[in-house]
């Protein structure tokens, strides 16, 4: 055995006890996270419809998905989602928590932090049932505000150009609460020495953000910028409630692809190629995301 392993090998007796204490998370971990992935593999070797016995089909539930078409547009409909999560989603964030952070009151501080994060206790389901209402196009009022600026009334949610930026621009103002503590934290950790030292010599408040602000805080943003690739390329539920994938694929994502393939057509060997295919593109831009973003210090 090699001398690194052996040294691992010394390293987990010394900390016998503190392993133990780690053993049932390992264990729920296994069950509910990583026995469902190689589930998920195995059963992509199959033509399984739910009821019936499942047939061995080697790969070629795999060799369909690459022809597939609808994959290839949901997969486009996803890069729409993964390209404003990791825009709009981490530059709104940054935007509000500098705006509080330099509030000279620590009681306004904290009213609108609040005021931010208390939407956080509304159900998503909730706010887009809303959302679907305003895209009405006989009762909504978002063809009342685009007639006044001259705009023509609009089939939000039921036109095939309109379809999929209504629906991730229902995430509007963009701003998620927990992002937003993320942020205001890591420039509350910034020392306060800097800051004063930056404003003896004169330097502005952009000048101060571009060059004390987001180097400071770069880690904290980098996590965002990748929760936002896994966000988007998880989306589901807005067009699963919006649309339902409608109208035709306009609004498709290989979430609901997925669960279509499984509980509307009855296809769980194919569902289950989707689902492991989108583990490995998860996977696969994390850490592209992560060595392209990765600073020289780190």
């Amino acid at each position: 055995m090699s001398t690194y392993g052996l040294n691992l090998l010394r390293s987990i007796y010394r900390n016998k006890h503190a392993y133990l204490f780690l053993l049932p998370l390992i264990a729920l971990l296994g069950v509910f996270s990583y026995y469902p992935i190689v589930m998920a593999l195995k059963m992509s070797f199959y033509q399984w419809k739910g009821g019936n016995e499942a047939i061995f089909i080697g790969l070629d539930n795999f060799v369909a998905l690459f022809k597939d078409a609808t994959f290839y547009k949901s997969l486009t409909n996803a890069l729409w989602f993964i390209l404003f999560d990791c825009t709009i989603g981490v530059l709104m964030p940054l935007f509000i928590a500098e705006l509080l952070f330099h509030l000279k009151s620590a009681r306004l501080q904290y009213v609108f932090r609040t005021l931010f994060v208390i939407t956080i206790t509304v159900p998503s389901v909730i706010l887009i049932l809303v959302w679907v209402f305003l895209y009405n196009p006989v009762v909504g009022g978002m063809n009342v505000i685009v007639e006044l600026f001259g705009i023509s009334p609009q089939l939000w949610l039921g036109g095939s150009d309109t379809a999929l930026f209504s629906v991730i621009f229902s995430g509007f103002p963009f701003i998620n609460p927990i992002f937003l503590l993320v942020v205001f934290a890591a420039l509350q950790a910034i020392p306060r020495s800097l800051i004063e030292a930056s404003v003896m010599e004169g330097c502005g408040a952009w000048r101060r953000i571009l060059s004390i602000d987001i180097p400071m805080i770069m880690g904290q943003l980098k996590l965002i910028f990748i929760l936002g690739i896994l966000h988007g390329m998880q989306a589901f539920y807005k067009p699963l409630i919006m649309t339902n994938g409608g109208p035709g694929n306009e609004t498709l994502v290989p979430g609901l692809y997925m669960f279509q393939s499984g509980f509307s057509h009855n296809d769980f060997g194919y569902a289950s190629t989707i689902g492991f295919v989108m583990l490995i593109m998860m996977l696969a831009l994390t850490f592209a995301s992560n060595k392209l973003i990765k600073s020289d210090g780190d």
